[in-house]
C-alpha cells in the first residue's frame, strides 16, 4: 500500500514546488502538485535514490525540459515534508 507524503521546496523561504512521493517504494511515481492538482511525473522513487532532495531536483529538471522551472540552477533550495 502506498504511503505518499507531501514535500515542499523553498528558495529564500518562498515555496517554489510541491510534490508527493512514497520514498519507501522504488516502483511508485513522483507526483508534481500544480494548483492543487497532482500530475504524474515521468520518474519513480528508484530514479531519485529514495531521497526527497534528489526528487525535487529531478522534478525541476523535468519541468525545465518542458519549458519551465521552479528555481534557477544557482539558487539554493530546502526541502521539507509537510506534516498534516
Amino acid at each position: 500500500m502506498a504511503r505518499y507524503e507531501t514535500f515542499v521546496v523553498r528558495v529564500d523561504d518562498r515555496e517554489r514546488l510541491r510534490f508527493e512521493a512514497d520514498l519507501s517504494r522504488a516502483d511508485l511515481p513522483l507526483w508534481w502538485i500544480d494548483n492543487g492538482e497532482s500530475i504524474g511525473a515521468p520518474m519513480q522513487t528508484a530514479d531519485v535514490m529514495h531521497d526527497a532532495v534528489e526528487a525535487a531536483s529531478a522534478l525541476n529538471d523535468w519541468l525545465r525540459s518542458e519549458g519551465g522551472e521552479a528555481w534557477g540552477e544557482d539558487e539554493a533550495i530546502t526541502v521539507e515534508e509537510v506534516r498534516s
